[in-house]
């Protein structure tokens, strides 16, 4: 609720209230409710920061949980009787005192409260407490309420308006952030003022009419009816007078009771908190799309009346004779020269509105000359030709925003696939793919690699391990055939990256195969082997030095899934959308798994970037060995990646 609707709330419910005694007073804490139950039936009920009306609909709450706020509110205002609802000083601040002299104060302004205070203006409970810069909220303390924006609304001048329009650049935000006007209101005044909202100045005569119009709907407000602006179903706005803004495109619902609006409103078509990021997003999307909406119209009127400017002034030069004596004849005879002349047009404060295709063209009759008139009306075309570029400029970011909000809701479609993905024995381990066809697993510590060797390593298949205490048992798949060097290099990348060489920043390591029968979990007679321990009989074959470096891409499943891999270069451009190299640094996981999502998203599509966002942040840290620095980025060859291919 603005400050109008506050107003226009007070000045009925003080008539109905005023007299009635309270029969009890209730605080939802959890849902920020405080009701004031009235005999005869009358509930109000109030939420700071956001409404104060009577209800039907809500109930207060059966429990009584011992809160101050409502355990001291009872005891000095239960049974006494309501005398008096007033607006505190000019901003939406509401009073409920009793005879008494104790009063329950609302806060509707942003972050504000609920308290009781005593008739000697201290706070004795209150919804919240804090200290603040302006103002301190805590018992015992003088109740001070929030500080003012601007002056009363029915104090504001002429020259208020032409000052705030000239300050903030802009005609609706200048009423709005220098002179504290409700938007609905400013918004509601230059429509009926037939004025554009983003006018970067604004004259005395144009002034002139806001005001008046500001000041015809204040009087409107104040009738008592109530208007709910809604499209599609969904609430847009509750207005205590017509808001003839919106009869285009929207439906205006119509109350013989602002009040009754004001319930269902907030009852039936606003929703307090959106039940989940999806409901936050779609409404994110209907605010864009009519913004978008909005800035395309702007554009194509700017544009239209830029021409009709124009069009007017060539026309205006080439009768030049003919209009200068018509100017004449109005500042002579006013009003009968256009009917002579046949013009369409209204005199208006000193200044001759032309009515042109739908459109108002204003002109001073006190224009020094035809040639100044002539020159005004090309500059300004040339302002509403700026004015349409900035609109078309808005409207390319809002379709870029609408773009990423779509990105973002279909990830969330695709993160919960990925969550529901089918899971592979080998996932609990390190692992990567061969260029060949082959399937390499890893043990992340000592008990993974002994099951590893116990329970999956098969007779035709190769075991692995970097020349360096502290590294993963590799078993290579081998499904009977035998591996290429190649592969073997492959799959000795996991070995090397997923060691303590990586956070001792060795550049490389070599590492040495055998075969399955050349491994054992058992030790020699009379030796003793510490859990976790493998050991490897007879002949080591070495593989080249293998350089310490993971490489890490995300990439799609046959069911389109997204999947993190790892290993070799070779390997992971193959299957992957986009990849990185990742060597040894100071980087913590996390941080470079956000780097990394970052990057890979920004070089993606926009229809692939919803896979790349659908993978989260701590599956990617946890491929990554320890702490690293990101080396370079790239575009994969995007293979479909089928893990049964590897375990047939």
């Amino acid at each position: 609720m603005n400050i109008v609707d506050t107003v226009a709330w007070i000045k009925r419910a003080a008539n109905d209230v005023r007299g009635r005694h309270i029969a009890n007073l209730y605080y939802d804490k959890e849902g920020g409710m405080f009701f004031i139950k009235l005999k005869g039936g009358w509930i109000i009920l109030s939420e700071p920061g956001k409404r104060v009306h009577f209800t039907s609909r809500r109930q207060p709450p059966s429990e009584f949980k011992p809160d101050p706020l409502v355990v001291l509110a009872r005891k000095y205002m239960r049974n006494r009787r309501l005398s008096d609802v007033s607006l505190v000083g000019h901003d939406r601040i509401v009073s409920f005192a009793t005879d008494n002299g104790y009063r329950i104060i609302v806060e509707l302004v942003p972050r504000g409260i609920v308290a009781l205070v005593s008739p000697e203006g201290v706070i004795l409970a209150a919804s919240r407490y804090a200290t603040l810069r302006d103002r301190v909220i805590k018992p015992k303390k003088p109740y001070n309420p929030p500080p003012s924006r601007g002056k009363p609304i029915d104090q504001l001048t002429v020259n208020d308006i032409v000052d705030a329009v000239e300050r903030r650049g802009k005609l609706v935000s200048g009423l709005v952030s220098i002179l504290g006007i409700p938007g609905e209101l400013a918004e509601e005044a230059v429509h009926r003022a037939g004025l554009q909202p983003d006018l970067d100045t604004i004259d005395i005569g144009e002034a002139v009419k806001v005001l008046r119009r500001m000041n015809e709907i204040l009087e409107e407000a104040f009738n008592g009816r109530g208007y709910i602006v809604t499209k599609e179903g969904t609430g847009i706005e509750v207005d205590p007078f017509y808001p003839s803004r919106y009869e285009n495109g929207y439906s205006i619902i119509e109350y013989d009771d602002f009040n009754t609006a004001l319930e269902e409103f907030f009852e039936l078509y606003i929703k307090a908190k959106p039940a989940s990021k999806v409901a936050e997003a779609d409404s994110e999307r209907y605010r864009l799309l009519a913004s978008l909406e909005k800035a395309q119209q702007q554009a194509r009127r700017y544009r239209e009346e830029a021409e009709l400017l124009r069009r007017l002034a060539d026309g205006i030069s080439r009768n030049y004779e003919l209009f200068s004596k018509f100017m004449d004849c109005v500042r002579a005879r006013g009003e009968a020269c256009l009917e002579e002349y046949k013009i369409q047009g209204v005199l208006d404060s000193g200044r001759l509105i032309l009515t042109v295709n739908d459109y108002k063209v204003d002109i001073p009759l006190k224009v020094k000359s035809i040639d100044d008139l002539i020159i005004e009306l090309f500059k300004r075309a040339g302002t509403l030709e700026a004015k349409a570029e900035r609109a078309e400029m808005m409207r390319v970011e809002i379709e870029e925003k609408l773009k990423e909000l779509s990105i973002k809701a279909k990830s969330r479609e695709i993160g919960e696939l990925y969550k529901k993905r089918k899971r592979y024995w080998f996932e609990t381990f390190h692992f990567t793919l061969t260029r060949n066809g082959f399937l390499a697993v890893g043990g992340k510590d000592a008990s993974q690699n002994e099951l590893l060797v116990r329970r999956y390593l098969d007779p035709h298949d190769i075991f692995m391990h970097a020349d360096i205490h502290g590294a993963p048992a590799v078993v290579v798949k081998t499904k009977g055939n035998v591996p290429s060097e190649e592969d073997l290099y492959d799959s000795a990348v996991i070995g090397v990256a997923y060691s303590k060489g990586w956070k001792a920043g060795i550049g490389s390591i070599r590492v040495f195969y055998v075969t399955a029968d050349q491994v054992s979990l058992s030790p020699p007679t009379g030796e003793y082997l510490a859990k976790g321990g493998i050991m490897v009989y007879g002949r080591k074959n070495y593989l080249r030095p293998v350089p310490v470096r993971i490489w890490l891409g995300i990439g799609l499943d046959n069911d389109g899934i997204p999947r993190i891999i790892q290993g070799s270069r070779e390997v992971v451009e193959r299957y992957s959308l986009v990849f990185a190299s990742l060597i040894p640094g100071e980087e913590k996981r996390l941080d470079v798994a956000r780097e990394l999502k970052q990057k890979f998203s920004q070089m993606m599509d926009y229809d692939v970037k919803p896979f790349i966002l659908a993978v989260p942040e701590q599956d990617l840290a946890s491929r990554i060995p320890g702490r690293a620095r990101i080396t370079g980025v790239w575009k994969g060859k995007a293979n479909i990646i089928n893990f049964k291919e590897f375990l047939v």
